[in-house]
């Protein structure tokens, strides 16, 4: 998809889920949310670099409630901070 959006230079979104629709919300489970959502911002950015996606192209979702329990919601909005980092 990264070299889809990058020839047509459209922007692009990257949303973090834990597991699919179907079982996202059985049991999620972090280490560290904050720590591990982070690290999946930075490989996906990677990816859309050295595709040829510039950063003022690409926006990050941490997918609140997207595979997350209320606590690891509520990590992720106090720790947004770390994630503009990763762009």
């Amino acid at each position: 998809m990264a070299e889809v959006v990058a020839r047509h230079q459209a922007g692009l979104v990257i949303m973090h889920m834990q597991g699919s629709p179907d079982t996202m919300q059985l049991a999620p489970k972090y280490d560290d949310v904050v720590i591990e959502v982070g690290e999946f911002f930075e490989q996906r950015i990677h990816r859309a670099w050295v595709a040829g996606i510039p950063k003022d192209r690409i926006a990050i979702d941490p997918g609140i409630g997207f595979g997350k329990t209320m606590n690891h919601n509520l990590a992720l909005s106090a720790g947004d901070e770390v994630f503009p980092q990763a762009i």
